[in-house]
This record gives structure tokens, sequence and C-alpha cells, in this order.
């Protein structure tokens, strides 16, 4: 985006061919379609996400948290 920053911003006729072939409504249709791509993937990433949460959620159930042992290090038993 930068690049084409600099190249308008350096040519007039660049910037009124760009102007002429449409090119500001082709950038943004491929940005919008980039954006949704984006969208899609980061939208399947949290299904995943959450179906993972889920499944760790349904098997703490069945977790016997009588075998569940806290240790402490040895430099907080001597605090007062």
């Amino acid at each position: 985006m930068g690049l084409l920053c600099e190249l308008l911003e350096s040519s007039y006729g660049l910037q009124q061919q760009f102007l002429q072939t449409k090119g500001f409504l082709i950038i943004s249709y491929l940005l919008e379609k980039v954006i949704l791509q984006l969208a899609n993937v980061i939208s399947s990433q949290v299904h995943g996400l959450r179906t993972g949460v889920l499944l760790a959620l349904k098997q703490s159930v069945h977790f016997n948290h009588s075998d569940l042992v806290i240790t402490y290090p040895s430099t907080l038993s001597k605090v007062k």
C-alpha cells in the first residue's frame, strides 16, 4: 500500500490513469475480499479454540480433585 501511495504521489499522469481506469474500485474490491478471508480465518480459529476449551472443561468434570497435590517452594514456608 505504501508503494502505491508513493507511486501516485510521484506522478500526476499516473494519478490520472489510476482514476480513469477505476483503480480505486479495484483496490477497494481486493481489500474487501482480503478482509472477508481474514474474518473467515479468525472465525475458524475461534471455533477451534472454543471446541478445545469445551473439551478441556468436559474432561475436568471427570478429573479426581483428591489426586491434586499443591506444592509450594521452600522459600514460601520461611515467610512469617
